[in-house]
């Protein structure tokens, strides 16, 4: 993630092999890529002390999951056995996969000298309720859902996704095709790339926003919630995950994440609500309206165009 100094490059080569976790005991938090999972990944690993393993289901950095099939955004079915799988998500929280990749935003002596981390899984919201099928956690995962509107914008403007558009990109998986394949015909018309992230972000999320298993086994959380009251929101993290809001240091809570593009700080109300709005300048009328029909069809009623605040019902049930 950020440039690494050769000696640091050295001592994670040779400080590696003797990092383990136990894998119930870790921390984890599912959200999108620019879902803001970053920012709240400072604050509350800062307030844990413990380090954070930067997107473990990134296929450039880990080969074992590539190596099963996975997809960038991979899908499985809630009940669906897949031991090998299971297998190598224990490796990831036993901390086997930790490479300098994954440790790259925190100190190598960080890991070494704790017994468990922060998890931030950014392309997971699909095989979330599989993952707390399949695994125990002493604190419950957080599951962030944010505007898809933001989302999309905010991807768009950082640049990763500064892709020419060639039509809507398919996974590969079996797993992945059965999921998506209902939905071929209204993919394959897609036009542009603002309507296939926002796609994306509606066959991905909606796994997990509509699960029961999610709602019992997670913490979860609207981003807009956690942003326009985060001391609120924090406190109830607090109590799940067991640390102290004494231990939250101010100056991280206000400051940008070390990714953010469009960070207007804590300030005051009507800057938040400015950074939440932010999207409604970014894309033209024209834009959100072709937004909107990926949202209708796939019957998301969480977020529109008509507000920057999820729904009433997702607000809601998204309050801790």
């Amino acid at each position: 993630m950020y440039p690494q100094s050769r000696l640091m490059r050295i001592s994670t080569h040779i400080f590696l092999p003797f990092i383990s976790f136990d894998s119930s005991k870790v921390y984890v938090l599912f959200s999108d890529p620019r879902g803001g999972s970053t920012w709240l990944t400072n604050v509350v690993a800062n307030a844990l002390s413990v380090p954070t393993v930067w997107e473990p289901l990134h296929l450039r950095y880990n080969p074992e999951i590539k190596k099963l099939g996975f997809d960038w955004r991979q899908y499985i079915p809630p009940n669906h056995e897949w031991p090998q799988a299971k297998k190598e998500f224990i490796n990831i929280l036993n901390g086997k996969r930790i490479n300098l990749w994954s440790c790259s935003t925190s100190t190598i002596n960080s890991f070494y000298q704790n017994r468990t981390a922060l998890f931030k899984f950014c392309r997971g919201s699909a095989l979330l309720p599989w993952f707390v099928n399949q695994l125990s956690f002493s604190y419950k995962p957080i599951y962030m859902v944010r505007h898809p509107f933001a989302v999309v914008a905010s991807q768009i403007k950082q640049g990763g996704w500064n892709f020419e558009f060639k039509g809507f990109n398919f996974p590969r998986s079996s797993l992945g095709l059965e999921y998506y394949s209902p939905h071929r015909e209204f993919l394959s018309r897609l036009e542009t790339k603002e309507e296939a992230l926002t796609a994306t972000w509606a066959i991905t999320n909606l796994v997990s926003l509509r699960s029961p298993i999610v709602l019992s086994k997670c913490i979860p959380l609207a981003y807009e919630k956690v942003y326009m009251e985060p001391w609120k929101s924090l406190e109830s993290i607090a109590s799940t995950w067991d640390f102290s809001m004494q231990q939250i240091s101010t100056l991280v809570l206000n400051q940008a994440s070390k990714v953010s593009i469009d960070f207007n700080g804590l300030d005051s109300a009507s800057s938040k609500l400015l950074h939440l709005s932010k999207w409604k300048s970014f894309f033209s009328s024209a834009q959100i309206q072709r937004m909107q029909a990926v949202l209708d069809y796939f019957e998301v009623d969480e977020y529109s165009k008509s507000s920057v605040y999820p729904s009433e019902k997702l607000y809601s049930s998204y309050t801790l």
